[in-house]
């Protein structure tokens, strides 16, 4: 594990995960990892990373739709995830 926030899922096929990378490194505005972040509404981000936000590529309806349709189901051997 990365960091305790963090959950490795494999709800993601190797392809789809690829070809996500290479949309984000083709795009490349990375943010600065700073708190002053133009891309945000309020222009601040409490918790800068070096990351590029969906709205930016035009797939936040898409990436959206991914985390509302995968969702935890908890069993008696531990916690499944599985698509609706």
């Amino acid at each position: 594990m990365p960091c305790p926030d963090v959950y490795w899922v494999p709800w993601m096929s190797m392809r789809f995960c690829s070809e996500w990378i290479a949309i984000m490194e083709a795009f490349g505005q990375w943010s600065n990892r700073s708190n002053n972040d133009k891309r945000l509404e309020s222009g601040y981000d409490a918790v800068p990373i070096r990351d590029i936000h969906m709205i930016q590529l035009g797939l936040e309806r898409q990436w959206l739709h991914i985390l509302k349709e995968v969702r935890p189901s908890s069993t008696g051997d531990g916690l499944h995830w599985l698509l609706p």
